[in-house]
């Protein structure tokens, strides 16, 4: 399937799979579903593609996705450097787990130097991003 920016946009940025499926494309629902069963079924390498591509649309829940894969090693292997810049990036597209998911791995230093402060830092933003929804 080629896929392709709708109506000239240069991205496609869902904050939460459930509030958002209905105003992506169809052509990233479809894709977004299958990546999703994929990863359920445990064939990483269609889902890491799939979750890829929609990155390259900007999709906040698929590069979240592509970093926990990178954090555990779902078929491409541990990274945590690029599993740390994935889940970076998911959050500044707006998907606060992603930063939740950064605020835990600094608390319990999984695998990395434990950090306070930036696990401070990462609640933080989860937390403004809880209010500005409840706004």
């Amino acid at each position: 399937m080629k896929l392709k920016p709708p109506n000239g946009a240069k991205s496609c940025k869902p904050t939460d799979m459930e509030e958002n499926f209905m105003y992506m494309p169809e052509e990233l629902q479809m894709l977004y579903s299958y990546a999703w069963d994929m990863y359920i079924a445990g064939n990483y390498m269609e889902a890491f593609d799939a979750f890829k591509k929609l990155y390259d649309f900007g999709h906040a829940e698929a590069t979240y996705m592509l970093g926990i894969m990178y954090l555990y090693g779902y078929f491409i292997g541990i990274d945590y450097n690029k599993a740390i810049a994935y889940l970076q990036l998911a959050g500044e597209r707006g998907y606060s787990p992603a930063f939740r998911e950064l605020a835990k791995l600094y608390r319990d230093g999984y695998e990395i130097e434990p950090d306070n402060q930036k696990a401070i830092e990462y609640e933080r933003k989860v937390s403004d991003y809880e209010k500005n929804l409840r706004r």
